[in-house]
């Protein structure tokens, strides 16, 4: 790994294509949720110690040995870009990323589009809540009846297929995850100032869906959980399985989403809900309230359990805690 005073010094007046290379290497990857850096560790890599500094040094610099003035600002462009990416999450400029999810001995791969970062726009960010949710649903379809009966039956009946609703759904991960494990209808909502990229994630992966799960359908919608129908949901729009990652960020939500769940989820048997949250302290009485709100609609726990993983809201891969929860209705 190379040192920062390895670097060309501005004194000596390097050519851009020169510098243009040294900025490239300098380049932040997003952090891959497993605990690690995208930071790459051949030898082109380049200590962290001094690069602020540098970068800022190459800003400030008027370029003047450089003769092509679009070059120059090629040149400061990237070196701002690569300032952002210091500079934690909310000021890295739009980037694109895969994730990959384990599938027993297989993997599946979902390519997403995350935004800049503008105002309270927090669903244009991937959660570590999503990707831990995504890593669960292989384990948890085992036991969600829907798709049980789906796979035994080996059915290219579209009526057979689990409709699926993801309320809040940010990026897509969770959702375009599952159509890709298994074949279903689903269905990607979140408040429409988010649709927007989640419908150009939900494009992004259809070449990949169509490929892995022909008979998997997806696609997204405008859901505000404070503006549902008024009147009941018909049955056959109603779904199978509602999955949610991080749900719950204001003192309000709780009841909003108790409320959107028992609206949509389809009031058979075997339908159910997934939801992956991160345990902060701050939320444990939403946690709580959620809990107990569904229990008074019918909706019982089932399942449990915990999941550790890592975020990159600081800009680099901080640990996080998560509980998940399984629930169906209760038994008439």
């Amino acid at each position: 790994m190379r040192h920062v005073l390895d670097l060309p010094l501005l004194y000596e007046q390097p050519d851009a294509e020169t510098l243009l290379q040294i900025l490239d290497d300098l380049i932040i990857r997003p952090t891959t949720f497993e605990g690690q850096t995208g930071e790459s560790e051949d030898d082109t890599a380049v200590a962290e110690a001094g690069i602020p500094r540098y970068l800022t040094s190459i800003i400030r610099s008027t370029l003047g040995w450089i003769d092509d003035d679009a070059v120059k600002e090629q040149i400061w462009d990237q070196a701002s870009k690569r300032i952002s990416e210091r500079s934690g999450r909310t000021a890295q400029p739009s980037f694109r990323r895969t994730f990959t999810i384990p599938n027993g001995d297989d993997a599946v791969e979902v390519q997403l589009l995350e935004p800049s970062m503008t105002g309270d726009n927090l669903g244009h960010k991937t959660w570590a809540s999503a990707y831990l949710l995504a890593k669960r649903l292989p384990s948890l379809m085992e036991s969600i009846p829907s798709f049980v009966r789906q796979s035994s039956s080996g059915s290219h009946d579209e009526g057979l297929l689990p409709r699926v609703l993801e309320l809040g759904a940010g990026t897509g991960l969770t959702g375009l995850a599952l159509s890709l494990l298994a074949p279903c209808i689903i269905h990607l909502t979140d408040l429409p100032e988010i649709v927007p990229n989640l419908a150009l994630n939900v494009s992004l992966n259809k070449p990949a869906i169509q490929r892995r799960q022909p008979l998997s359908s997806a696609s997204s919608f405008g859901l505000d959980w404070s503006d549902l129908p008024r009147n009941d949901v018909p049955v056959h729009e109603k779904y199978d399985l509602l999955i949610a990652g991080d749900p719950l960020y204001s003192p309000e939500h709780p009841a909003l989403v108790v409320e959107a769940i028992a609206k949509y989820l389809r009031r058979t048997p075997g339908s159910r809900v997934v939801i992956e949250l991160p345990l902060r302290e701050a939320y444990a009485k939403e946690r709580e309230a959620m809990t107990t709100g569904l229990e008074k609609k019918g909706i019982l726990l089932i399942q449990s359990g915990e999941d550790r993983g890592y975020d990159d809201w600081g800009g680099g891969a901080t640990e996080v805690l998560c509980w998940w929860g399984l629930w169906g209705w209760q038994a008439s």
